[in-house]
């Protein structure tokens, strides 16, 4: 992410399966970028272009001035889909 753009970051945790898995949501209005900590490492980000009329942000709001999208579940499902894939790669090898 750009380093002049104030971004927030929060710390994510959810279980799959019985497993914690912890992670780290960085995001500003308009890119994004998750990163799996524990058990495995790995992260992944998304860009919206500036003419797009649309945010990201954590929760909506209740007086939103343009789209908004949530990334509070999002980034949970993320978490879980990066650490699936760590398991199929663990199990092919």
């Amino acid at each position: 992410m750009n380093k002049n753009i104030k971004t927030k970051t929060i710390q994510i945790e959810t279980k799959l399966n019985g497993v914690l898995i912890k992670g780290e949501l960085e995001f500003s209005s308009k890119d994004y970028g998750v990163r799996l900590i524990e058990p495995f490492k790995d992260s992944h980000s998304s860009h919206l272009q500036y003419a797009v009329p649309a945010k990201y942000v954590y929760k909506k709001s209740e007086n939103p001035d343009c789209h908004e999208i949530k990334l509070y579940e999002k980034s949970k499902e993320i978490l879980e889909s990066m650490y699936l894939k760590k398991i199929k790669e663990e199990i092919k090898l």
